[in-house]
């Protein structure tokens, strides 16, 4: 059953991974964990790990919203003169 199960983890990390091409998506057959990095910057040692799909793919969504509204205030920031 292990080798099933860490088949179908890999074929939901690769799914997450089409969603999320911003993101690199490994499935931890012994920790059972799907850890996400992304492959934008973002903060050293920046990464979502989660259980369940869902939240991991709840998680990297926040992250990508929080990171574009980051690039928006340093854009601005820009334009202001700001830093």
């Amino acid at each position: 059953m292990d080798r099933a199960e860490n088949d179908a983890g890999r074929e939901i990390a690769r799914q997450l991974e089409q969603q999320h091409p911003s993101w690199i998506v490994i499935y931890g057959t012994f920790t059972k964990e799907f850890i996400c990095l992304s492959r934008f910057t973002a903060p050293l040692g920046s990464m979502v790990v989660a259980i369940y799909p869902k939240a991991a793919d709840g998680r990297m969504s926040e992250v990508e919203r929080l990171y574009r509204i980051r690039e928006g205030l340093r854009e601005a920031d820009e334009m202001t003169g700001e830093a």
